[in-house]
């Protein structure tokens, strides 16, 4: 649908395909791509009169499309597909993720750094237009559905369950720590621990039930089920700048 009044009214155009369409990038006026179900992607030069196929080279489910400029432009979509264009969409390029999960929403803050989110807390960073992504770790495994950057610094990550996420620091910015624990009811005896807790089915699947989001400030991990026998329990590691309550 396009409206050229702000949104007061919206007028249907003609795709040209039934398939589902999921993503609408436009880098000018009259320039814009549309991408969708079985590797489906459109382009219009007329602001939407007419709208053409390309052709992706791929029958996954693709789930977003930004551009950088009018040339360079990234899709992602299901089973970790990336694809990238140099020329304005008129060739797309296959790119190696690293990962075979499904990828939702794609943002680059410039031509070579760009942020990709996905299913199960999957985050992708590129810092050379894509020819290398890098899988970063957080503490969620949410599927995340849309990010956003208003600078290269300040970006918005959102997904199931309300999540939020927000970075205001160059992306990614992570703490690397080498920890062990021990804890109380699973510490089993110098250098092990019993999983008593995970064969009794006492170990619960959101993390809000072992450590209150209210009480320590975090937001609450989720899993389908506990993923080995070995697993003993949850364990919340926080990482302060000082002792003050809440303080990050």
């Amino acid at each position: 649908m396009r409206t050229t009044d702000g949104g007061t009214n919206w007028t249907t155009q003609s795709s040209g395909t039934t398939n589902n369409l999921s993503s609408v990038f436009f880098t000018n006026a009259d320039t814009g791509f549309t991408v969708g179900d079985a590797g489906t992607i459109l382009i219009t030069t007329d602001a939407g009169l007419n709208w053409g196929t390309l052709t992706s080279g791929t029958s996954n489910f693709l789930k977003s499309v930004f551009f950088s400029d009018q040339n360079n432009g990234t899709i992602v979509g299901y089973s970790g597909t990336i694809l990238r264009t140099t020329n304005g969409g008129t060739n797309w390029t296959p790119q190696t993720s690293g990962t075979t999960k499904e990828l939702n929403s794609v943002f680059f803050t410039d031509t070579n750094n760009g942020i990709v989110v996905g299913e199960f807390g999957t985050i992708l960073s590129t810092t050379d237009a894509g020819t290398n992504w890098t899988v970063e770790e957080i503490s969620t495994t949410n599927f995340l559905l849309g990010t956003f950057f208003t600078d290269a610094n300040n970006g918005t990550i959102v997904g199931e369950g309300g999540l939020i996420l927000r970075t205001s620091v160059p992306s990614p910015a992570f703490i690397t720590a080498n920890l062990k624990v021990f804890l109380t009811g699973p510490y089993n005896g110098p250098g092990t621990m019993t999983s008593f807790l995970n064969s009794s089915s006492l170990i619960p699947l959101n993390s809000n039930t072992a450590y209150s989001t209210i009480n320590y400030d975090y937001t609450a991990s989720v899993v389908g089920s506990i993923p080995n026998s070995t697993i003993v329990d949850w364990v919340l590691v926080e990482l302060r700048t000082g002792t003050a309550s809440k303080q990050k």
